[in-house]
């Protein structure tokens, strides 16, 4: 793997099988909801990041309050999806995360790109 490609192909960071099962899901909406908050589409960003890490997606998105579910925030500690990708299509924190964890894999203080 090589953290400096992250596409998929020979020597990259993207398997070409995860490749070939992503490009297969419909991710056309998924940023589409214009900032409101859409219950389904954000349980297809559950579900495309699950298929994707080839995991599964939580069984519910909010509680009986209205309020992250515990199966939610289970399943960002374990993939490092965002609740604003999730909840609200903001690729944001994850990009900025993601790059911060390269910049120190890079300078050498990291465990991992």
């Amino acid at each position: 793997m090589n953290a400096m490609t992250p596409v998929c192909g020979t020597d990259t960071a993207f398997p070409a099988a995860t490749h070939r099962r992503v490009r297969k899901f419909d991710i056309s909406d998924l940023f589409q909801d214009e900032g409101s908050l859409n219950y389904d589409i954000s349980a297809r960003r559950a579900a495309y990041v699950a298929e994707v890490l080839g995991g599964e997606p939580p069984a519910r998105l909010v509680d009986e309050d209205d309020c992250p579910a515990p199966e939610v925030m289970d399943f960002v500690r374990r993939t490092g999806a965002s609740l604003d990708f999730i909840f609200m299509g903001d690729l944001r924190s994850m990009v900025m995360a993601d790059c911060a964890r390269r910049q120190e894999w890079f300078a050498g203080e990291g465990d991992e790109a």
